[in-house]
């Protein structure tokens, strides 16, 4: 099944996955099968899609990320507005504030750009490392140019 826990490929050493998933309890779903594959680090790419359910779903969103202690890295790119008008403060830097907040372990960072993202996680993929692109929006290409390098 299309973008459903999707294996894309490799990238030194590290299996890329992706996933659709774009709500808390699908994520945290997803999560758990990551978790159960993984054999070292585990870093995830998520992009949250529309502002409504952002700001609908928030602390949801900050629970199933914060609570998550299995997380090397997570890194949260721009909101998906899918047609959507921006909603003040409801963006991803400011979640990736509150997710901080929540738990100050977790190695969280807001990156605005597919190359941003890429350039800041590739030297941290190792062998036995799982990286995982969550989302609705168009963050799996993340993956694809990993792979593609």
């Amino acid at each position: 099944i299309e973008r459903r826990f999707e294996f894309k490929g490799n990238h030194k050493g590290t299996d890329i996955f992706d996933d659709y998933g774009h709500h808390p309890t699908e994520i945290k779903k997803t999560l758990q099968i990551a978790q159960q594959r993984v054999k070292n680090n585990l870093h995830v790419i998520f992009q949250p899609h529309r502002f409504s359910r952002t700001q609908k779903l928030w602390e949801q969103f900050v629970e199933t990320f914060a609570n998550n202690k299995q997380i090397k890295t997570l890194i949260l790119t721009d909101i998906s507005p899918a047609n959507e008008q921006p909603i003040p403060k409801i963006n991803s830097q400011n979640l990736a504030k509150a997710i901080k907040q929540k738990n100050p372990n977790i190695n969280v960072i807001y990156l605005s750009s597919h190359d941003e993202i890429i350039k800041n996680i590739s030297p941290k993929l190792k062998n036995g490392d799982l990286l995982l692109t969550v989302g609705a929006g168009k963050i799996n290409k993340v993956g694809e140019k990993l792979i593609s390098k």
